[in-house]
């Protein structure tokens, strides 16, 4: 939840449309022991460790900055009549989704292990995808 605040998190929801609670940022993870055991998974965490948190925070804070940096530039190519800028909104907005998207499987498989998360996506992969759409 801490990412989601402030000014890194009005980036996420905003110009990512990515939210605390999303399908993109969802994990579907057993709390009991059992329920590890049956579905193969590890047991939800509860937390994100401040390590992770603090590595999300670099990347994503790296990946604004970048994405601010194209908007001026975009900004000031239309202001000089350049307007091919508003063509390439669509394709730097999916670009720099893509990125992030790849930086939360980074930090999900530095939790929980690339087993973890692919035996996750087995499992749930298809479900997420729907809630997306």
């Amino acid at each position: 939840m801490e990412l989601f605040q402030g000014e890194l998190g009005r980036f996420l929801m905003i110009a990512c449309d990515f939210h605390a609670f999303g399908p993109a940022n969802t994990m579907i993870l057993p709390t009991m022991p059992a329920g590890a055991q049956f579905m193969k998974l590890p047991r939800h965490p509860l937390v994100v460790s401040p390590q992770h948190i603090e590595l999300a925070k670099k990347h994503i804070t790296t990946l604004r900055d970048r994405v601010a940096s194209e908007h001026r530039r975009a900004n000031i190519a239309l202001q000089n009549g350049d307007l091919s800028q508003i063509y390439n909104r669509t394709n730097c907005k999916s670009r720099y989704c893509t990125e992030l998207s790849d930086i939360v499987h980074y930090i999900a498989t530095a939790q929980l292990g690339s087993q973890a998360i692919n035996a996750h996506a087995q499992l749930f992969g298809q479900l997420l995808d729907t809630m997306n759409d």
